[in-house]
């Protein structure tokens, strides 16, 4: 399946934009198809740590849960779907720039089974729901929320 991808610069230092964007308890702040969202592990947030999250997709909840399996502390972290009805890959990054942030992630959905035949559909969708996503992201942390 095709790689989406997407990035944004937002007007932060990286230390405050990772610190939000890796906190589970903001997903739904910035992320308009997630409904609820928690860390299952105990101890810090790094790499082997999982979550879960609900999120409505085409009208229905769906849950997943993940694993953290790459972290840089405020350059890079990625997490794998470990279940849920689309297998997941996930890279955020995280660069400096000469107003900021620059926020980048790349996402490499799986789709199995009857799902298959909506692969575009899926991807047009998600693609867009990134981008909406990093302009809530962005607007959120530029005015202090």
């Amino acid at each position: 399946m095709p790689t989406i991808a997407s990035s944004v610069v937002i007007e932060k230092p990286v230390d405050e934009v990772f610190a939000f964007v890796v906190d589970m308890g903001n997903e739904a702040k910035w992320q308009s198809s997630v409904v609820e969202a928690e860390l299952t592990s105990e101890g810090p947030v790094g790499a082997g740590s999982t979550g879960r999250e609900v999120r409505m997709l085409m009208g229905r909840r769906v849950e997943t849960s993940y694993r953290i399996t790459e972290w840089d502390a405020n350059r890079r972290y990625s997490l794998e779907s470990t279940s849920g009805p689309i297998s997941v890959q996930a890279a955020y990054t995280f660069e400096p720039t000469d107003v900021g942030t620059k926020l980048s992630l790349s996402l490499e959905p799986k789709v199995g089974g009857f799902l298959k035949l909506m692969e575009p559909m899926i991807i047009d969708m998600g693609q867009r729901q990134i981008e909406a996503d990093f302009k809530q992201l962005k607007e959120l942390l530029e005015s202090g929320g």
